[in-house]
């Protein structure tokens, strides 16, 4: 049986590691949009203008939701309430007029139906605007009207 041995490699022809680690990671940030920040208030604000039910709340720890739509009996929590979709997580920073306002980065922000994780939901891409989140939410809410009315 022919047996290959590999060619021996002068260690002055190697690139360090740091580099070439360094020469990745600008690379796979180079093919990456840029995550943004989302102001949640204005979502909220933008899904009232279009008739549809929301307002940010603090959900614990600290951590901002918007809450979505009518609510409606909680799908796995007998006697509990829930909304028909939430949009999260987001942050709290108070603005120049010190009030409070709730903010949302796209490298975390999700929205989902109220049933602790067991319906699918959409990962927010990144460079997304609120319009275009305002958007898919209530592309969103109007499937799912239309399904629970049918």
């Amino acid at each position: 049986m022919p047996t290959t041995t590999t060619p021996a490699m002068d260690p002055a022809d190697a690139a360090p590691v740091s580099t070439t680690v360094d020469q990745m990671t600008a690379e796979a940030d180079a093919q990456q949009p840029e995550h943004t920040q989302l102001d949640m208030d204005l979502i909220a604000d933008l899904l009232k203008h279009a008739g549809i039910e929301a307002f940010t709340l603090n959900s614990g720890g600290g951590c901002a939701v918007i809450y979505i739509g009518h609510e409606i009996p909680h799908p796995i929590e007998e006697g509990y309430t829930a909304y028909e979709l939430l949009a999260g997580p987001g942050w709290f920073e108070k603005d120049n007029d010190d009030r409070w306002r709730t903010y949302g980065s796209t490298a975390e922000f999700y929205i989902s139906p109220d049933d602790y994780g067991t319906s699918p939901g959409w990962d927010c891409p990144p460079g997304v605007s609120e319009a275009y989140v305002s958007a898919y939410i209530i592309h969103t809410i109007t499937q799912i009207r239309a399904q629970q009315s049918a």
